[in-house]
């Protein structure tokens, strides 16, 4: 009484088609493991092609890192974060530009395009330290108990500035030349780089599902980078963020100011009003739930676009048209 029945020849009917659901989804994960597989072989082919040619195989990390850093011009020696947003502002532009590279001539890199679409965000935030930074030369300046707070507050905002352009410098440091080997060599210099001990097994296996021809296995990969970016690399400058006076009220600021950089995505404080974006857990989850369903939406031919543009345009919000059917 009261209850919905299934009638018998209602199961009759759904069995058929749940079977045939099944048969899909089991040949959905099939292909995902033949391709994973192919990949795999390729990446041995290539291996042992390149090996043969004498490619490869004597190339270690430093090796890949000074090609990427070459390939868009960037002086190791004239890269010191130390030195502030400012004097690095065109080494990050740089960084960028690789980024845009990498995606448009290999649109399965996909944490290459959200890294530039990101540097927009980045760089908004790193203009606005500069633009909020007080200046030592105004008339509170000439009252001593003033200078002092005025000088505190501009050391804690500098130390922010250059943690910021270190994290940066850490990112293309630690994936940039794995992109750059991947780009150059494809799998099998990928291969001969795990195979010297410069990338752990994981790493390896998120480059051959980039490289496996699959679209799932290839969103999974990238999101292996994503996460080792987020959990492995930028840790170390938020806990110095973290160890300034005054930390709750920074992070805070922080969290107001971090906007998506994903057309028409919430800003962080949208989605978490008392979260902290320098938190590993509360970042996580934006990016994870929110950034990178987002930005998967977005499709090629708008990701192109936006990946396109100078990321002083993206800084300022400035996105090109949306092509997609409204």
């Amino acid at each position: 009484m009261g209850g919905s029945t299934t009638k018998p020849d209602d199961v009759c009917r759904l069995d058929p088609f749940n079977a045939h659901l099944q048969s899909l989804e089991a040949q959905r994960e099939q292909k995902k493991k033949d391709q994973y597989e192919q990949a795999v072989a390729l990446s041995a082919a290539q291996y042992k092609a390149s090996t043969e040619a004498g490619r490869w195989t004597g190339m270690g990390k430093a090796d890949w890192t000074n090609k990427a850093l070459a390939a868009v011009g960037i002086d190791p020696a004239q890269w010191a974060p130390y030195k502030g947003f400012e004097a690095n502002r065109l080494n990050g532009v740089k960084v960028y530009a690789a980024y845009t590279a990498w995606y448009l001539s290999h649109p399965e890199l996909k944490w290459a395009g959200m890294a530039k679409l990101a540097g927009g965000s980045v760089y908004a935030g790193m203009q606005r330290l500069v633009d909020e930074k007080p200046s030592l030369f105004s008339w509170k300046s000439a009252v001593p108990i003033w200078a002092d707070v005025r000088q505190a507050e501009r050391e804690t905002l500098t130390n922010i500035e250059t943690t910021f352009v270190t994290m940066q410098k850490d990112i293309f440091m630690d994936l940039g030349w794995q992109h750059q080997a991947y780009v150059e060599g494809g799998l099998g210099a990928i291969k001969a780089a795990y195979d010297r001990g410069d990338m752990s097994s994981a790493n390896y296996e998120a480059w051959l599902k980039i490289g496996s021809g699959n679209t799932e296995l290839n969103w999974e990969g990238n999101r292996t980078l994503l996460m080792r970016e987020q959990t492995e690399i930028l840790p170390p400058g938020y806990h110095e963020i973290q160890r300034n006076v005054g930390s709750d009220l920074i992070a805070s600021e922080i969290s107001n100011h971090t906007q998506s950089p994903i057309p028409g995505g919430a800003p962080f404080r949208e989605i978490y009003r008392s979260g902290d974006v320098t938190n590993l857990q509360d970042r996580w989850t934006w990016i994870d739930e929110h950034m990178l369903p987002e930005y998967k939406a977005l499709g090629d031919e708008y990701t192109k676009a936006l990946v396109s543009q100078p990321v002083s345009d993206l800084a300022e919000r400035k996105f090109a048209p949306d092509p997609r059917p409204r």
